[in-house]
Order: C-alpha cells, then sequence, then structure tokens
C-alpha cells in the first residue's frame, strides 16, 4: 500500500517536472523563431500570432462578459433608484395639485384652513370615523366640517389637544347643514347608502 502511494508521488512529480520542462522549451523554441528573420519562417510565424490572438481573444471576450454582467448590476441598481425617485416626485405633485386646490377654494370661501393627515381608522360598521392628526392646540373644535377638494368629508365629532375624531360622511348618523351654491337653499345632507346622500328639509317649494 505504501509502495502503490509512494509510485503515484513520484509519477506525479515527474510529470509536473515533464510539463515543466516542455513549456521551457516551447518558450525558447519561440524566442528563437521570432529572432529568426529567414523569411521562410514568416509564415509559420504568422500562424503562431494569430493562434496567439486568438486565445487572447478569449481571454478578453471572458473579460467583457464580465464586464457585462457588472454594467447589467449597475443598471437594474440605478433603475431601482430611478423608480424610487420617480415614485417620490409623483407623491410630491399629488401633494402639490393638493395644496392648490385647497389655496383655490380659500380664495374662492375665504375660509381659514389647516390641513391634517390620517391618522387611525374606525372600522366599526356601525360608525364611520378616522383619527387626525391636528387638535384643540392647532384650533380644532367639535363640528368643524372636513373637506377635500371635491367637497366634505365629513365632521369633528371629538377634538383631543393634539387628535380629533371625524365623523364621516358615509356614517349613517351624519348630518350637515349645507346650502345650495346656485340657489342658496339652505338644506341638511345625510347619508342614504351605497353612494347616495340624500339632501332633506328643504323648502317644498324651493328652486333646487
Amino acid at each position: 500500500m505504501r509502495d502503490s502511494k509512494s509510485n503515484r508521488i513520484g509519477l506525479l512529480a515527474v510529470s509536473r517536472h515533464e510539463y515543466f520542462t516542455l513549456i521551457i522549451c516551447t518558450i525558447i523554441s519561440l524566442s528563437f523563431l521570432f529572432a529568426n528573420d529567414n523569411p521562410r519562417v514568416y509564415g509559420l510565424r504568422a500562424a503562431i500570432v494569430d493562434v496567439w490572438a486568438g486565445v487572447l481573444q478569449q481571454i478578453s471576450g471572458f473579460r467583457s462578459g464580465e464586464e457585462l454582467q457588472q454594467e447589467l448590476a449597475r443598471t437594474r441598481m440605478r433603475a431601482s433608484e430611478l423608480l424610487l425617485e420617480n415614485s417620490r416626485l409623483q407623491q410630491a405633485r399629488v401633494e402639490n395639485e393638493f395644496l392648490r386646490s385647497m389655496l383655490e377654494f380659500k380664495r374662492e370661501t375665504g375660509y381659514t384652513l389647516l390641513t391634517a393627515s390620517v391618522i387611525g381608522r374606525d372600522e366599526d360598521q356601525l360608525v364611520r370615523s378616522i383619527t387626525i392628526d391636528v387638535g384643540t392646540r392647532d384650533g380644532v373644535r367639535k363640528d368643524l366640517p372636513v373637506i377635500v377638494p371635491e367637497g366634505i368629508v365629513g365632521r369633528v365629532a371629538r377634538a383631543g389637544q393634539s387628535s380629533a375624531v371625524v365623523q364621516l360622511l358615509i356614517d349613517h348618523n351624519f348630518h350637515v347643514a349645507c346650502k345650495i351654491r346656485e340657489s342658496r337653499v339652505d338644506g341638511i345632507l345625510a347619508y342614504e347608502g351605497g353612494d347616495y346622500n340624500l339632501l332633506t328639509q328643504v323648502i317644498q317649494k324651493a328652486p333646487v
């Protein structure tokens, strides 16, 4: 067993020595070949150069493939960054349009507006309400209307120091006094279910 292992080690050492000798001899032969100015060796020299150029081209191709992978990874990262930036710009555009419409509403009505964000939502089917992030210290008080550019969405049901509960227009117990813009007729707006609200307590012969 030991002799067999020794033989394998010896053969491996001899094999490596032979390969090393072959490489050295090849390099020396090529050196003499390229140093020879004899016209007869020009063709052989050209063939060797072509072969070596092909090898270098393959190596360059492998390197280019790796560079392409790196470039692809950088491109994907840049695409993700651009998508995120685009999302931020769209959000900023929506916010700007909202603020612009609120300013226009303020100019038309003369009301003082206070912006707020929704920080909570009541999922109870009997009471439809949301919580906003402004309260009495910001000037909020009970029964103030809560609006968006499209119109009223509810009224302040309870006001705390830094937050308030808003009863939504889609709550069955919601009622609010309102006035028709064109005819200036007064009435009470109430939720009827689904996508419908009803203006009640309007004078019977009033032009609506």
